[in-house]
């Protein structure tokens, strides 16, 4: 048996090996029926007897070899023959066993029959025990992950069962071999496709895609309108006048009087700063906006108004000191120089005769518009 191993381990096709057990060269009749479940005279893969799932990956003589040894170390093993095809439909799944070389070694009948890992004639095969069956660990989790896919797989087909009959699935051609210099005949296939063609699962499932998004309605995205540069700049600078509230809200006696003092500061630093066509026109803006107030403002308006600033021109009379009064008593004495009532501004040293344009001047006099003084 030993020789008939080593002539079927250097055959070169899985062809040659089987015309060679097969022709009466091995005795052992349990050898010649695991080849022929195994093998076939055409391919290996047509032996799908021995499991659909698994057997074209069997595609080397190596693996034929092994398969075969396996079996008949097993079968000689076991002493019930009722036994014989629960062995052989466990052992015939590919993967199961691990080979390695031992040219150093012998066949005999006691490492054949025995459970424990010893080595045999030309590799070592690692039998699991024949009562206690146990699938390696990285074999079940293999299988186990095949089966979550398959099962995965059918969920994922149940909703396009019921498109199933209206859904037309293109026919599938085959190409037939013709001889070196003739063109290839496309035939169309007759008859049902075999139910694990890849092809033609992917032509259903693409078909089947098709037609759900043909009657499947459009989706409509709702339109997100952004707001533009003009409207955050105003949220932006109402947030900021809200910020500025609560924060004068919330200030002292003592912070209010620092604050006013520095911004009187900085709008004298600024006013000085100014040139002539700069003050004119803060002088327009001003007057315009006084004067549009005022045509706003009702009889009851102004009247609350008159009387605000006469209670402030008295509490600030009130609060004059001799210093004070000198200049003010001054500045009366020039506005009473003046050729008007309106024009007593002329007279002071800081006057320049720059503000006044050319219109204004008649005779040599200025004539400014109205003052409040």
């Amino acid at each position: 048996m030993a020789d008939t191993i080593d002539t079927i381990y250097t055959m070169d096709t899985i062809d040659t090996a089987y015309k060679y057990v097969t022709i009466d060269t091995v005795d052992t009749i349990d050898m010649v029926d695991a080849i022929n479940i195994i093998a076939t005279k055409d391919t290996i893969e047509a032996a799908d007897t021995i499991h659909s799932e698994h057997i074209h990956t069997i595609d080397t003589v190596d693996e034929l070899v092994m398969i075969v040894i396996t079996i008949a170390m097993c079968v000689a093993a076991v002493q019930d023959q009722n036994q014989v095809a629960e062995v052989k439909t466990k052992l015939l799944k590919p993967k199961l066993w691990k080979a390695e070389i031992r040219p150093d070694r012998e066949l005999t009948t006691n490492t054949a029959c025995s459970r424990s890992r010893r080595p045999c004639a030309k590799m070592r095969v690692l039998i699991p025990p024949l009562l206690r069956w146990k699938i390696p660990r990285n074999i079940e989790r293999r299988r186990r992950r095949r089966a979550n896919k398959k099962r995965n797989l059918l969920k994922g087909l149940e909703p396009l069962s019921e498109a199933e009959t209206e859904v037309v699935v293109p026919a599938a051609k085959t190409v037939q071999a013709q001889p070196i210099g003739q063109d290839p005949t496309i035939l169309e296939e007759e008859g049902k496709q075999e139910e694990d063609d890849p092809t033609e699962n992917h032509r259903w499932f693409a078909a089947a895609y098709a037609a759900g998004l043909r009657q499947a309605p459009p989706e409509t995205e709702p339109q997100v309108t952004h707001p533009s540069s003009a409207d955050r700049a105003a949220t932006k600078r109402a947030r900021s006048a809200e910020q500025q509230r609560i924060r004068r809200a919330n200030l002292t006696a003592w912070q209010t009087e620092r604050r006013r003092a520095k911004d009187k500061e900085r709008q004298r630093a600024r006013r000085a700063r100014l040139t002539d066509s700069q003050r004119a026109g803060v002088r327009d803006a001003d007057l315009t906006r006084v004067q549009q107030r005022r045509a706003e403002q009702s009889t009851t308006d102004r009247t609350a108004t008159n009387a605000v600033n006469h209670e402030q021109y008295s509490s600030r009379r009130s609060e004059q000191s001799e210093a004070d009064r000198d200049i003010g008593r001054e500045r009366s004495r020039v506005r009473r120089k003046a050729p008007k009532k309106c024009q007593g501004h002329v007279n002071h040293e800081g006057f320049r005769a720059s503000m006044v344009k050319v219109k204004d001047v008649v005779d040599g006099r200025h004539r400014l518009p109205p003052t409040t003084i």
